[in-house]
């Protein structure tokens, strides 16, 4: 295999020329700052990082935005898709509670700062994401990027280098950036995985299925490799949803069990062993993730309206609960750091995410466009495996949920086009 070096050397390459492919197509700039995001380039080229490079690549969007004149504007209005609305109720909740943060300085450093970030990676898709070519290639280049930032996880797990041994298992990760660590290693591959099953699916070329199950089938290895126990389930969730979405039942449950049988041989140690100890007994890794809900709700009734503020969950936690550990609960992290309104604020959002998909796939079948009618899926699928997962990690903040939501106006945006009488 090349090394992690010459991957994200290539990678970098890859930045530049989408980039420069952006002055004639805006919407490969967007590729472009969608990559430095996620891979962030400044963590392994010092200069790079010295001159704000992801920084610059998002100015270049918004300015390109920004040239586009009224019709950005447009598509952030509110009529235009309720999720808008919820998203922009939940950005104005997470500065409410900045303003009476726990603590300033770190609400800032760790949320606010980043979020900022996020919302505006939210306008670029909503601007340059609009044909269904695009929405294809958008989710293509997270698939991509998503094989990319663990591949360092996915190098050591094979040749066997510099991995280290947690309760018999052979723990791979990438040592920097997103999949640093062993849970967030797991949950960028699952909340990608879906979405590269139906590319499969939905592609028609011999070449991008062959694409789209090899990266499949290296989403899952990464799983595996990092070693958590909350990703194993996460796959088997994967598993249910993928036969009961599917028409052929039977035949989905056979692909899942040779899939199955493909990963095996590269399974190491205990590794069953140590996903069996999932039922086989309870320890303070299992039981810490409830209570980090336990807590958020106890935090949610002492600060009940705009809670401690984001980010500052570990620090009331720490004051109040004498356990300075962060929630490993996405819905005890938004209770307690956002309260009662970002708790409805969130909800609402997530909602009318769904909503979105579940009519878009309406009005694609009565157009018979089983290629993004499986998208559509696939993208479901993801944002219930990011929920289920949700049970075991603090993840309110990431751009997943987002892009995806701004994924899910442009789909649906595109087939009202096809189909006027169909509104939100």
């Amino acid at each position: 295999m090349p090394s992690p070096d010459t991957i994200r050397m290539i990678g970098l390459i890859a930045i530049f020329a989408l980039l420069f492919l952006g002055l004639f197509n805006p919407f490969y700039s967007l590729l472009s700052y969608f990559a430095v995001m996620m891979t962030r380039p400044g963590l392994y080229y010092p200069n790079l990082a010295n001159i704000r490079i992801e920084l610059l690549i998002a100015i270049v969007v918004l300015i390109q935005i920004f040239l586009r004149k009224q019709d950005w504007m447009v598509r952030l209005k509110f009529d235009y898709n309720r999720v808008n609305k919820y998203m922009f109720l939940f950005f104005l909740v997470i500065l409410a509670s900045f303003a009476q943060a726990w603590d300033y300085k770190e609400s800032w450093n760790t949320v606010v700062i980043e979020f900022v970030k996020v919302y505006a990676f939210y306008i670029m898709i909503l601007a340059f994401v609009e044909s269904d070519k695009q929405v294809k290639q958008f989710l293509w280049m997270f698939a991509l990027l998503t094989i990319l930032i663990d591949y360092e996880g996915l190098y050591l797990y094979f040749s066997g280098k510099e991995s280290y041994i947690f309760q018999g298992v052979d723990v791979a990760i990438a040592s920097k950036g997103f999949a640093a660590g062993h849970v967030a290693a797991a949950n960028m591959q699952l909340q990608c995985l879906p979405i590269m099953i139906y590319l499969f699916f939905a592609e028609k070329k011999i070449t991008t299925k062959a694409l789209a199950l090899s990266l499949s089938f290296l989403s899952v290895l990464g799983v595996i490799a990092s070693g958590s126990r909350g990703g194993f389930l996460g796959l088997i969730v994967i598993g249910f949803l993928v036969i009961y979405f599917s028409e052929r039942k039977a035949l989905s449950l056979f692909v899942c069990l040779i899939f199955l049988f493909a990963v095996m041989p590269f399974i190491k140690g205990n590794y069953m062993g140590w996903m069996e100890s999932i039922v086989s007994h309870s320890d303070d890794s299992a039981t810490s993730r409830i209570t980090g809900l336990i807590n958020g709700a106890e935090m949610m009734i002492r600060r009940p309206i705009l809670g401690v503020g984001p980010g500052c969950y570990p620090l009331a936690r720490k004051a109040w609960f004498h356990w300075g550990l962060e929630s490993h609960n996405q819905f005890g992290q938004v209770m307690g750091d956002l309260g009662l309104l970002g708790t409805l604020a969130w909800g609402y959002f997530i909602y009318y995410v769904y909503k979105n998909l579940f009519m878009a796939k309406e009005i694609l079948s009565k157009e018979r466009r089983t290629d993004l009618c499986l998208l559509v899926t696939g993208v479901q699928i993801a944002l219930t495996v990011r929920l289920f997962e949700g049970m075991f990690s603090q993840s309110l903040y990431i751009f997943f949920w987002y892009a995806m939501a701004a994924v899910s106006v442009a789909i649906l945006k595109r087939a009202q086009r096809e189909c006027p009488c169909d509104t939100t």
